[in-house]
This record gives structure tokens, sequence and C-alpha cells, in this order.
């Protein structure tokens, strides 16, 4: 309250000082109140430095204010107040300092927000600023037209407070055009509503504006004549120049069209063969992408024929080694099953055809089904397998099932062939925002790692981290490839951590939408045998949504 009267009676020192004692006072620095009042506080403090004529210290403490309001919490409308508050004093602070580039820029941003707030007493400010600085950087008409501007709306809402620098700022403008005699209106306004004790400023400046008016009377013949000879020479000048300008200029565009009308040619030239070969690709992806497709049909056809019969052949009394020949004969035929599938479905990606099946289900059974069924690969190896589901995530969201479970085999299978000793952990975790699960997929290994120069081509199509793999491990090199446009269909990505000799981690995210829990679900408890779990599955699946993601 103290402070309030100071400023009333016009004491900003006083006011200055009593602010600040109470921000250095360290009794209130733990009051919440405090801490929710020390934007507005360093503000005040600012704008008392302003009507001191301190800008400099102004503009510090500015700062401090933007800092203590930024760290707050705030609604968008209070924001936006309280950058007007402290772009509205910068403004003033820059007008003091002389920069005024950015006194204009201060103005600009006041007014959008005095108008997004409604705030009459903001807009004014705006228009003040703006004006202001503009006077001070020569530019009279803009000057005038923000200044008036700010009148009209101070006169009409009766902002006493903002009237008089208005009043001030626009009779500054008018004298600087020469308006002297308006000039004088603005200036008996302004003067009105100043203090009493300044009446005798404005007797003063009437006095003065008579004898400028004189003054000027008698000198503008002289400065007229002077002028008229100084532009006749200048007209003279700028004749022969713009002569010469347009012979140039001519000479220019007759190069410039030539050239043109040649680069015309060549590219209509380049545009015709760039069209045939488009079109030529398009005919032999087309016709790839066709073969592929029957021939996937063909072979699977007969390769179903051979693995059906070889089970039947199982079935019957054979020899340990003709039962040997035999499981050979079956892990062949599905890889090579295997391999036809990779290959058709990394041509449905590359010509964007492939079909996503979204249904509602069980994310952290599906995960659990598909890392069990390397529970034995692991085993053989002596590995420790292990799958953990992050407790505070839900468990139900829309995904393809197929698809993911696609991904998520590829990255243990290899983990798994890759790794000698050690383990392979499968870890899901992430955070739900606005129904919208963030989820995140990692496979850790303790493998053969991939060295730096070979990270960022392990992804693409046929190709592995050294040739040698293939020979070691086996393998065609679509896995990875396949696994990441995948993810990239359904909107997420998948990147990897490695160091060679240590292991890797491959990392799926995956951005799901979070539904509730089916009716009934079958894929609790242990998995079964890969029949058992197709069965289960069919199960428990709603009508799937199919979409198509195309443009990768």
């Amino acid at each position: 309250c103290l402070m309030e009267t100071y400023i009333e009676t016009f004491d900003y020192q006083r006011a200055l000082e009593t602010e600040i004692s109470i921000l250095n006072n360290p009794d209130y620095a733990s009051l919440e109140n405090f801490i929710k009042w020390k934007p507005s506080l360093y503000n005040e403090i600012a704008f008392l430095y302003n009507r001191l004529g301190d800008g400099e210290m102004a503009l510090e403490y500015l700062e401090y204010a933007k800092a203590a309001y930024e760290a707050k919490s705030l609604h968008p409308v209070d924001y936006l107040k309280a950058e007007a508050l402290n772009k509205g004093n910068r403004g003033r602070a820059y007008l003091l300092i002389g920069d005024y580039h950015n006194a204009e820029k201060m103005g600009q941003a006041v007014l959008r927000a005095g108008k997004k707030l409604e705030q009459n007493y903001v807009i004014v400010l705006g228009y003040r600023l703006i004006g202001s600085a503009s006077y001070q950087l020569g530019r009279s008409k803009k000057a005038s037209r923000a200044l008036m501007a700010g009148i009209e709306l101070a006169d009409k809402h009766n902002i006493a407070t903002m009237q008089k620098f208005l009043y001030q700022d626009y009779a500054l403008s008018l004298e600087s055009t020469g308006r002297y005699q308006e000039a004088l209106i603005w200036h008996k306004k302004h003067t009105a509503l100043e203090h009493s004790t300044v009446k005798s400023k404005a007797d003063a400046r009437e006095s003065l504006y008579h004898a400028e008016d004189r003054a000027y009377e008698s000198h503008q013949e002289l400065l007229r004549l002077r002028r008229e000879n100084e532009n006749q020479r200048e007209i003279t000048q700028k004749d022969a120049r713009i002569k010469k300008l347009l012979m140039l200029v001519a000479f220019c565009l007759l190069s410039v069209i030539g050239v043109l009308v040649y680069f015309f040619k060549s590219l209509k030239e380049g545009q015709r063969k760039l069209i045939e070969s488009e079109k030529k690709a398009q005919s032999a992806n087309t016709a790839k992408s066709e073969f592929l497709a029957n021939m996937s049909h063909e072979i699977r056809t007969p390769m179903n024929g051979v693995l059906g019969m070889l089970q039947l052949l199982r079935k019957t009394e054979l020899s340990q080694q003709q039962r040997f020949y035999t499981d050979i004969m079956t892990k062949s035929g599905n890889s090579l099953i295997n391999l036809i599938s990779d290959i058709l479905d990394f041509s449905k990606i590359e010509d964007d055809k492939m079909m996503l099946e979204v249904t509602s289900g069980d994310l952290r059974d599906a995960l659990g089904i598909t890392t069990n069924l390397f529970a034995g690969r692991a085993s053989e190896k002596g590995l420790s397998l292990t799958y953990t589901y992050e407790n505070t995530l839900p468990r139900y969201f829309v995904f393809d099932d197929n698809r993911l479970r696609q991904i998520l085999s590829n990255l243990i299978g290899n983990a798994i062939k890759f790794t000698s000793s050690g383990s392979v952990n499968i870890r899901v975790t992430g955070r739900v925002i606005k129904g919208v699960g963030d989820i995140i997929i990692d496979v850790q290994d303790t493998g053969i790692g991939i060295p730096k120069e070979k990270m960022d081509v392990i992804f693409e199509k046929f190709t592995q981290a050294e040739s040698s793999i293939g020979r070691r491990f086996g393998g065609t090199g679509l896995g990875l490839a396949i696994s990441r446009r995948l993810a990239v269909v359904m909107d997420g990505s998948l990147t990897v951590i490695s160091e060679y000799g240590k292991g890797s981690t491959f990392r799926l995210r995956l951005p799901l939408i979070v539904t509730s829990a089916p009716a009934q679900n079958v894929l609790g408890g242990t998995a079964g045998e890969p029949d058992d779990l197709e069965q289960a599955l069919s199960l428990t699946k709603t009508p799937p949504l199919i979409r198509t993601r195309k443009g990768y």
C-alpha cells in the first residue's frame, strides 16, 4: 500500500526502493504468495525504472520477470497477459535507450496480444509504442496513423494514463512533418492533462510555436528556390543515368531470353526422357511384383505338398537315419517357404500394397506367446530367455497381431542366432497419453554385436553386417529390412544400439490405441504348440479393420 501511495504522488524513487526492499527481504523468500507474486514484482520494478528513465535496469528486471512466469504452468490466457505486460515494459525501455526497432517490434506484439485479450489499455499501449518508435525512426506517416488509432481508442474509453503520452507523441509527429498548427492543438490537449505545475510550459511552448511559424514563413521562399535548383540539376543527371540503364537492361533482357529459350528446350527434352524412363521402370516394377506373386503361389503349392507328405512319412515306421533325413528335409522346406514369404512381403511393401489387419487384443500375452515359441531354441544353445512387461502399462490395444509377431520373431530369432552364450531379454515399456500408448519393445542380447561402420546398412535388403555372417549363421538379410518397413507401415520405428563383441539392443517403437479388455481372453496361461496358438488367436480376434499404409 505504501508503494502504491508513492506511485500516485509521482515519487517513483521511493516506490522503487520499497519494491526492491520487498524483493530482497529473506523472510519473504519461502512464502507461497511471494513466489506467486514474483513475476509481477519484477515487472513493477522494471516499470519504475522506466519512469525514472533507466531503460537498461528496466530490461534487466524484465528478464527476471520473464524467467519467473515461464517457470510457472500458466493458463494460455494468463501467459498471454504476462507476455503483454512484459513486452509493454520492454517497449518503454527500448524507447528510453534509443533502440527504436525493438521498441516497434514490442509494440506490434503488444497490439496483437491486446486484440486477442480484448483489453483496450493493452491495445492503446501497443499503438503508442509503434507510433513513438516510428516517429523516432523517421516514419512520420506510420507514426501518425498508429498514434491516432491509439488516441481514438483512449478517448473512447477514457484511458487517461495513456492519453497524455499519445497526445504528446502525436504532436511531435505532426511537428516533424511541418504541421505546426495541428501540432499546437495536440500539445494543448497534452498540457491540459498535465499537472497544474506544468501549465507555464504549455504557454511557453505556444509562444515558441508562433515564433517558429513566423520563422518558417520568412525563409520558406528561400528554401523553395533552393529546392527547385537542386531538383532541376538532379532531373538532368537522372535522365542521363536512366538512358544508360535502359540500354543495359534491354541488352540483359535479350540475353536472358536467349538463355531461357535454350534451357526451356533442354528441360522439355529432359522431361520427355524422364517420363519415358519412369513408365518403363513402373512397367518393370509391376511385372516384377506380378512375377513374385505368381511364383510364390506356384512354389508354395508343391512345397506344401512336399511338407505334408514328409509329415505323413514321419508317422510311419522309419529308421533313425531315415528320420534324420526327413527332419532335414522338413527344416529345409520350411526355410524355403519362409524365404518366399519374406521376398513377397518385401515386394508388397515396396509397391505400397502391404495390408494391416488391425484388431483389439492382449498385447502382453501376444508378445509373451511369441517369446515362448523361441524357448526351445534358446534352451538348445544354453541361453537365458526372459520376457518382462511393465506393470503400469495397459494390456489391451488395437494392433496387427500377425505383423507385430512377425517383427518380434525376426528380432528374437536374430538375437538367439547371433548369441553363443549369455542371455536374450525382451522388455516392454512405454506410456499412455490421451488414449494412445507409446509402446517400446527392446530385444537385448549378449551376442556378437555390430561394428559401428555397419550400423547404417544392416536394415538394407539382402545386407548383413559382414560377408562372413551369411556363411557362419545363414540367412538372406531380408528379416531386418522387412521388420523396419513393417514398423514404418504401423507408424512406428525400429532402431538399434550395439557394441561390437558385447551385444545389441533392437528397439521397436509403436503408437498403439488403448482399448478395453475383450469379453474372453484365451491367450492367457502357458503357451502351447504353434498349431494351438493359431487356434487360440483365431478365437480371440474380432473382425479386423484392414487398412493400407502407402508412401514409404
